[in-house]
């Protein structure tokens, strides 16, 4: 029988291999980069979600009204969220680094 640290070192291995095709994959790296981008925005929410939720049950005692159509908006938040910010860090993050760079090459 193996011991439990071959079977930790052939799974991180045989996940290894399964990254690194993935990474020549450009489909799925780009799924796995927005992947990452909606998991970071849920991971960002989340806290947001929680104190309105305790609110709702403990503070104001009332169901809510429609749960389906709100967990529909939280996913298309999460959606439109990570979207966002990766337009941001596409457009307008290095056009600030070259207004940055410039103004520091002008001041010199």
């Amino acid at each position: 029988m193996n011991a439990p640290a071959d079977v930790d070192t052939k799974i991180g291995r045989q996940a290894q291999r399964v990254l690194a095709r993935l990474k020549k994959n450009r489909t799925a790296a780009g799924l796995l980069s927005i992947a990452g981008l909606v998991l970071g925005t849920l991971r960002d929410l989340a806290p947001i979600v929680v104190v309105v939720a305790v609110f709702q049950v403990a503070i104001l005692r009332q169901p809510f009204p429609d749960l389906g159509g709100m967990i529909g908006g939280l996913v298309l938040v999460m959606l439109g969220l990570a979207l966002f910010i990766k337009g941001l860090e596409m457009g307008l993050f290095p056009l600030g680094e070259g207004l940055a760079q410039g103004l520091r090459t002008r001041a010199a």
